[in-house]
């Protein structure tokens, strides 16, 4: 129904496409994380967050992750925002968790391709 909807408008040049899914990183975006934030997807976001800085040394290193979003952790999200180009928030929403995803499995494939 979108479809047509859309073609009507749009014309017959309008395709829709779905993006190839990822069974490598199986975490989805659930809600902004920030400052404070205490769960499992801070524990996951930690964890993602030191594997990508073995390639990208300029994000801090989180020592002992615990699923806390305290002051290494923001310092890490915003150096990753940095590096990335996105907005220096120290928050994690959805276009940082996404990008994050992206690159750590960028970063897991190099890593098998030279192993």
């Amino acid at each position: 129904m979108m479809l047509r909807i859309l073609r009507y408008y749009y014309g017959n040049e309008i395709n829709i496409y779905e993006a190839e899914t990822s069974q490598e990183y199986p975490y989805s975006f659930t809600k902004t994380l920030k400052l404070g934030d205490c769960s499992e997807d801070v524990y996951v976001l930690q964890n993602a967050l030191n594997y990508i800085r073995a390639s990208y040394p300029g994000i801090p290193k989180i020592s002992n992750p615990s699923g806390r979003f305290d002051n290494a952790t923001l310092e890490a999200v915003k150096a990753f925002q940095k590096i990335f180009s996105l907005g220096e928030t120290g928050e994690v929403n959805y276009q940082t968790w996404y990008k994050i995803s992206y690159v750590l499995i960028a970063v897991k494939k190099l890593a098998e391709s030279v192993y």
